[in-house]
């Protein structure tokens, strides 16, 4: 009677903790559907040392939980990590709509939890054979990571719907892969990553081949970009991305350019320019993007050529820095140094002596060999320049009054 009764008794403890333990694990209320498997990771758990107090812990409230947990995790067999892992990974699904921070912290834990089943090849093996699967397919890495990338394939997919955020979380489950399950879930998370930038961009590539740039309207024209631009929001900027992007528009703003209109230039350019920077920057730092160094040098002219005077040295300057033997970029640049040189010219080109008397000799001869050094860097910059002798010529006439 004594032996029934504690069994009655610790049933009720038992069913007590399952919601604490749960909620412990995962911040969150446990529903009924999880009480077999938290029931099995309890079962593992009354086993260890540090249970009694655990227990009492989780009962009464106390911080000692805490404290204790992380031991005891590490003491549980491959099936108790099972178990977490999976509990984990519910609680994340669970979340994701509501609390993507959250859902972030619970699939990063299943990972971690998972790494720890996938150490153990017994029990892999296992529990394998207990699904009825055969020996070929022991890699339990995809199984693993297909939910995320199932998740994201159907939401690229489906552009209008796409929410960043969320799409952001699973994406970063593929990035953490590598980390938490060793080299084979990174190969395996990096061709499903690759899926799913194919997915995106076979989106924007439907949508452009509607487009004609000369036809177009200004939202017809960009909203592959806008697409593209609604979809990195979730899964990051990506190289191939950002390259179909850049030569798409560049390609789309050569006939905008001939025919003058800067105004759909000007929008086509604002809705290119983060991926044509993400160019740049893969350039400049020699991480990938090779062989488009000239492209991005235009999409840095095009970008000029709708920039206030000020601004248009500095981008002209970028082209160079990325391609230094482009041909427009140089003779954009050498008219630019032109014009600057055109404005220290008709500081000091005032009749003889008035200009030396409003600047002072010195500022005059300083003002001199200023428009001289940039009629040179004109020259050096694009020889065949056809103004560069008319430019020589008026510094060479200021040059006699020094």
């Amino acid at each position: 009677m004594a032996d029934a009764a504690t069994r009655v008794a610790r049933q009720v403890a038992h069913a007590a903790l399952l919601p604490l333990l749960y909620k412990a694990l995962t911040g969150q209320s446990a529903p009924l559907t999880r009480s077999a498997r938290l029931g099995g990771l309890l079962d593992l758990l009354s086993t260890d040392r540090s249970y009694p107090e655990a227990a009492a812990s989780l009962l009464d409230g106390s911080a000692r939980w805490a404290a204790l947990w992380p031991d005891m995790r590490s003491r549980l067999p491959a099936e108790g990590h099972h178990h977490l892992a999976l509990l984990a990974l519910r609680s994340g699904w669970d979340a994701l709509d509501d609390d993507p921070s959250a859902a972030t912290r619970s699939f990063l834990a299943a990972l971690e939890a998972f790494a720890r089943v996938v150490a153990d090849p017994n029990y892999i093996a296992q529990w394998r054979a207990a699904a009825g699967l055969g020996a070929e397919r022991l890699d339990p890495i995809p199984w693993i990571l297909a939910p995320h990338a199932q998740w994201l394939r159907e939401a690229v997919a489906e552009p209008a719907s796409f929410h960043a955020r969320r799409a952001g979380v699973h994406w970063m489950v593929l990035e953490r892969a590598g980390d938490r399950l060793g080299s084979n879930a990174l190969s395996v998370a990096r061709a499903l990553q690759t899926e799913i930038v194919e997915l995106a961009l076979a989106q924007a590539v439907e949508l452009a081949s509607q487009t004609e740039p000369l036809q177009a309207s200004d939202a017809e024209l960009i909203a592959p970009l806008h697409l593209l631009r609604d979809l990195t929001g979730g899964i990051g900027i990506q190289e191939d991305i950002s390259i179909w992007a850049l030569e798409s528009a560049v390609g789309w703003a050569w006939p905008l350019y001939k025919t003058r209109e800067l105004d759909r230039l000007r929008v086509l350019m604002e809705a290119v320019r983060p991926f044509g920077m993400h160019v740049e920057e893969l350039l400049v730092r020699n991480e990938g993007a090779f062989g488009r160094q000239s492209l991005c040098a235009d999409f840095l002219l095009f970008l000029a050529d709708n920039a206030p005077f000020e601004e248009q040295d500095g981008l002209f300057l970028r082209g160079l820095k990325v391609c230094p033997g482009h041909r427009n970029s140089r003779l954009m640049l050498s008219y630019h140094r032109l014009r600057q040189a055109h404005a220290a010219l008709v500081k000091a080109e005032a009749p003889a002596g008035l200009s030396e008397m409003v600047l002072g000799r010195r500022q005059f001869r300083e003002t001199v060999a200023s428009a001289r050094a940039l009629v040179d860097e004109a020259e050096a910059l694009f020889e065949p320049n056809p103004k560069i002798d008319d430019y020589r010529k008026r510094v060479q006439a200021l040059e006699k009054r020094v």
